[in-house]
């Protein structure tokens, strides 16, 4: 099985060459449609079967006005911010 990597919004589209290279799955997605951030990330784990859950985003008030990093740790993901995540950290 592949990681599956969640990239919520438009701006780290600038990792899908390097997500390319290393093959795992990556789902980018604008989610506004009235469920919370942590309760969609739970669907997917539910639904979409993967060996890691990742969530690339920003930090509440360091990064960004969304809590993704929040999110993911209510969701039981693993988080990268968007910045290290351009830098090469996976």
């Amino acid at each position: 099985m592949r990681p599956l990597m969640l990239a919520l919004g438009a701006t780290p589209l600038v990792g899908v060459p390097a997500l390319i290279g290393l093959g795992p799955v990556l789902l980018l997605a604008q989610v506004s449609c009235g469920i919370e951030k942590h309760d969609f990330l739970r669907q997917l784990r539910q639904y979409i079967p993967a060996d890691d859950y990742v969530m690339v985003g920003n930090i509440l008030g360091v990064s960004g006005a969304s809590d993704d990093r929040g999110a993911a740790e209510r969701a039981g993901w693993r988080f990268i911010q968007e910045r290290e995540f351009a830098n090469g950290v996976r």
